[in-house]
């Protein structure tokens, strides 16, 4: 991830803006963990168990689907912006806009 950012952040024009979105590292608990389980399911059991957990299903399809997630802190962030020389960084905090399609 850090690579690829890095190739990303060199292709923005001078005055440019990345807006990126990043997996918190503090709230990927749960869904690390829920993961495991998931990967042995059939597609059936996986729709299944996204309807029992509610709100939407894609939401939680696409948050316990992928093989590799990777979270970071908000200091990681920061630190891979500013090593890649952008400055006024900002930081917009919102949990889990996808799974229950409220902001949380």
């Amino acid at each position: 991830p850090e690579e690829g950012f890095k190739k990303l952040a060199e292709r923005v024009k001078k005055e440019g803006v990345l807006h990126i979105m990043v997996y918190n590292i503090e709230t990927q608990g749960i869904y690390s963990e829920l993961r495991k389980t998931f990967k042995k399911l059939s597609q059936e059991a996986r729709i299944k168990l996204c309807k029992e957990m509610g709100g939407e299903v894609h939401g939680w399809y696409d948050a316990l689907n992928p093989e590799y997630n990777h979270g970071f802190s908000v200091e990681e962030m920061k630190a891979l912006f500013t090593d890649a020389g952008f400055h006024d960084i900002r930081v917009i905090m919102e949990r889990n806009i996808n799974i229950n399609g409220i902001k949380q």
